[in-house]
C-alpha cells in the first residue's frame, strides 16, 4: 500500500501540464536545460504539436514521449559543455533534435547523456570501486542519522520539560500572587491597628469613668 500510495503522488507531481510526463528524471533533465536559457520540450508535448507527422514519428523514434526535444544541434553541445555526465545515472532520458527529425532520421537525431555506467559495463572493477564506496556512504548516512535521533531525542525530552513547567505557576504569576498576599496582609495588618485602637481608646474611657466614680 506504501509503494502504491508513492507511486500515485509521485505520477501527480509530475503531471502539471496538460501533457503526459513519463518520469521524474525526465522532468528533472527538463529543469536543468532549462535552466541553461535553452528552448526545450517534452516528448509528449512536442508530439501533440504536431497534427500529421506526429504518429510516424513515434513508429520510428519510440522512446520520444518518454524524452526530450531540443531545436538546434548547437543547443545539444552547450549541453554536453554544462551538464555533468553522471547527472542521470540511474535513468538517461534520450533527447531529439527537432531539426534532424524526419531528416537524417536514425541515430543521428538521438542523443543520450551518459557516463559513469559505461565504465560500469566494461570494467568490474570500476563498478566494485563504485558499488564500495556506496557502502562506505550508507554507513555514514547511517551514523548521521543516529547522531540526528538522538538529538531529536534530546529536544523532546526538552519540550516535554517546558510542558510540565508551563503546565505550573510561572515566576511573574507567583510574584503577582506574593503581591496580592502582602496587600491582603497589609490590610489585616491595618485593620487590627484600627480594632487595637478603639480597644485602647475604650480602655482609656473605662479607666476615667472610674477613677471619676
Amino acid at each position: 500500500m506504501n509503494n502504491k500510495k508513492y507511486e500515485i503522488e509521485l505520477d501527480l507531481s509530475l503531471n502539471d501540464r496538460d501533457f503526459w510526463i513519463a518520469n521524474y528524471d525526465q522532468k528533472r533533465l527538463y529543469q536543468l536545460i532549462s535552466d541553461m536559457d535553452i528552448k526545450v520540450y517534452y516528448g509528449s508535448d512536442f508530439l501533440l504539436n504536431l497534427t500529421d507527422e506526429g504518429v510516424e514519428l513515434i513508429q520510428e523514434f519510440s522512446l520520444l514521449p518518454y524524452g526530450l526535444v531540443l531545436m538546434y544541434e548547437a543547443d545539444w553541445e552547450q549541453i554536453k559543455k554544462n551538464l555533468l555526465e553522471d547527472e542521470l545515472l540511474h535513468a538517461s532520458v534520450p533527447i531529439y533534435i527537432n531539426h534532424q527529425l524526419g531528416e537524417n532520421g536514425g541515430e543521428e537525431s538521438f542523443k543520450l547523456i551518459s557516463g559513469l555506467e559505461k565504465s560500469f559495463v566494461f570494467s568490474p572493477d570500476v563498478y566494485q570501486e563504485w558499488l564500495d564506496g556506496l557502502s562506505s556512504k550508507q554507513k555514514e548516512i547511517a551514523k548521521t542519522y543516529n547522531t540526528i535521533d538522538k538529538k531529536i531525542e534530546h529536544i523532546r525530552r526538552i519540550d516535554y520539560s517546558a510542558e510540565i513547567l508551563l503546565q505550573k505557576e510561572s515566576s511573574v504569576e507567583f510574584a503577582d500572587k506574593l503581591s496580592r498576599l502582602k496587600e491582603e496582609r497589609d490590610e489585616i495588618a491595618s485593620r487590627l491597628d484600627e480594632k487595637e485602637g478603639a480597644i485602647f481608646f475604650c480602655g482609656n474611657r473605662l479607666d476615667l469613668v472610674h477613677h471619676n466614680l
